[in-house]
């Protein structure tokens, strides 16, 4: 499941560099084959051998404990709204609001997504407006150059 993977992807993925989470997603398919939750689920915290944190493995542990029992809804999450998918994915431990649209961005192929919260989103606005400081509400941007 495509959205599955992508979760992991982005917990495995958190504070490392890309190349340390390639080498940790190609070790876990390595050693188990097609990450699903029951995959994880049997393989308990053993993935942490594989260089990935206790930490993100109870996180990992967690989401596929919650796709197994129905907690997380990961089919159902593709028929909701934008800010409904996000607030769901965001609920989850070690997803917060911005990983949550990097996945309906890049996952869930949802065009209409800005994540506002991405620094690099927000330098590059502040640049082409000259504004010191940006709101989400582009009518409260305060500053100027």
């Amino acid at each position: 499941h495509r959205l599955f993977s992508a979760v992991i992807h982005h917990i495995i993925g958190q504070q490392i560099s890309t190349k340390a989470q390639a080498n940790n997603l190609e070790k876990m398919n390595d050693q188990y084959g097609i990450i699903n939750a029951d995959t994880i689920l049997s393989a308990g915290f053993q993935f942490t051998a594989l260089g990935i944190t206790f930490k993100k493995a109870e996180y990992i542990t967690d989401f596929a404990r919650k796709v197994k029992d129905g907690t997380f809804d990961i089919d159902g999450i593709w028929k909701k709204s934008d800010e409904e998918a996000i607030k769901e994915l965001s609920s989850l431990q070690g997803i917060g609001v911005w990983t949550a649209e990097m996945i309906l961005l890049f996952c869930m192929q949802r065009p209409n997504v800005l994540s506002f919260g991405d620094l690099a989103i927000q330098r590059g606005m502040r640049m082409v407006y000259h504004h010191r400081k940006l709101t989400a509400n582009c009518s409260k941007n305060t500053g100027g150059d």
